[in-house]
């Protein structure tokens, strides 16, 4: 046998779902046989229409009509564990699938991983709530609420009435699908009206925080041990870019704030962050209080783990995957470099133009300006740009740039130039 034949043999079977969307996620499954193992992968696009380097490094790439239908994928995940033997991870690195992969999880007996009893619960923004008061944490007032009435009492009762506004948001839900802003009891009675009556389900009413959006993002072990953490600032929430039709920008910053550290630290302990990434949210009030949003039991959204690997000149596709093979020797230089330099290296900002607006500077402008090498003092590096898929452009823009440098004054004024 060849040494490449042995070390397949000798790896882990990775089932991976629906690695097609979106494209850069197949970076996760040249990552996975980098180390050796079978990476294997269940998705609804045709084998045809997948990219090159999905084809070039899965071992089996099965395809159904949908993955939305269990019944079809447990018997394709049938199919793969007899052809393939036992499986030994299953991810998507996509909130859409949690709830799938935590059943096949406890469907075949695979270890590593929510199972469905977790994350049904993890994923409610009502249960989020109970875990940050018992991690310590201020928690914003809300409620599952169901009538115009209860709502209203919500708002006006007690001895210090809320008042507007107020944000409703899906109790389980992804990014700002069905989220709104609600300023006045019309407001409220429109929501009822429409969003409420067209897709009823259990909507979560709460307190608007006014406040600087931030996260606590990073990957644990397979032992909930943290691999890495960073954060990054949004200039405004997702909800306000999608409502006022926007563009937006966000940028990871090298320095923590020591409340953030902790507070995160905690919310890994609380939801037992184990061999995965996450993402959290919180609010800065303009008293300084550190209020947690939501938990995202995944990677960021969009490229920022791109972003992420230029801020800390790592390769962060490939640290996932070296925790799912289990390669303890990379893992352990790793941390060694973490604990040494646990700051990044550059601020990263990810920055969103919509069609259609009067921007002053040009494209060509905004490139030409930039420096071709890793960026020092006040240059700035053009590491990104392209198209955004349509799914995301409401939320991410139309057309995204991501730049680096070491001065956050450059990364700001770069992005002014930008908007």
């Amino acid at each position: 046998l060849s040494s490449a034949t042995r070390d397949l043999m000798a790896g882990h079977t990775v089932l991976f779902l629906s690695p097609q969307f979106p494209p850069h996620f197949a970076n996760f499954i040249v990552g996975l046989r980098k180390e050796g193992c079978v990476a294997i992968a269940i998705g609804d696009t045709p084998y045809h229409s997948i990219s090159q380097v999905l084809k070039d490094n899965l071992t089996e790439y099965y395809e159904i009509n949908t993955l939305e239908n269990y019944e079809p994928v447990y018997r394709a995940v049938a199919h793969l564990i007899h052809k393939h033997g036992r499986i030994s991870w299953v991810q998507s690195h996509n909130e859409h699938w949690l709830v799938l992969e935590s059943r096949i999880r406890q469907d075949f007996n695979i270890k590593g991983g929510y199972v469905p009893s977790e994350i049904v619960e993890y994923r409610k923004k009502s249960v989020m709530k109970e875990m940050f008061r018992s991690a310590g944490l201020r928690v914003a007032q809300g409620a599952v609420l169901s009538s115009v009435d209860q709502v209203l009492a919500f708002v006006h009762s007690g001895a210090k009435p809320l008042g507007y506004p107020i944000v409703v948001k899906p109790d389980t839900g992804v990014g700002a699908v069905d989220t709104f802003k609600l300023n006045s009891d019309e407001d409220v009675r429109h929501f009822f009206e429409t969003t409420f009556k067209l897709r009823p389900q259990p909507y979560i009413f709460e307190e608007y925080i006014h406040g600087e959006l931030m996260t606590f993002d990073g990957l644990t072990d397979r032992k909930g041990e943290l691999l890495f953490y960073g954060s990054f600032l949004y200039d405004k929430g997702v909800m306000d870019t999608v409502l006022d039709a926007s563009g937006m920008y966000y940028y990871i910053r090298p320095a923590l704030a020591d409340d953030l550290e902790k507070a995160g630290k905690s919310l890994v302990r609380a939801f037992k962050v184990r061999g995965h990434f996450f993402h959290f949210e919180f609010f800065r009030t303009p008293k300084g209080e550190l209020v947690p949003l939501e938990v995202n039991l995944r990677l960021p959204g969009g490229n920022t783990i791109d972003m992420y690997n230029y801020a800390f000149d790592y390769d962060f596709y490939q640290l996932w995957a070296d925790v799912v093979a289990e390669k303890e020797d990379k893992l352990e230089a790793w941390r060694a470099k973490f604990k040494a330099t646990p700051k990044a290296n550059y601020f990263v900002c990810y920055s969103g133009r919509k069609y259609g607006q009067p921007y002053q500077h040009a494209h060509e402008s905004l490139l030409s300006r930039c420096s071709s090498g890793s960026p020092q003092g006040k240059d700035v590096q053009m590491v990104m740009n392209m198209e955004i898929l349509p799914l995301f452009r409401s939320a991410m823009g139309d057309y995204a740039y991501i730049f680096r440098t070491t001065d956050e004054e450059a990364l700001l004024q770069m992005n002014k130039d930008i908007h």
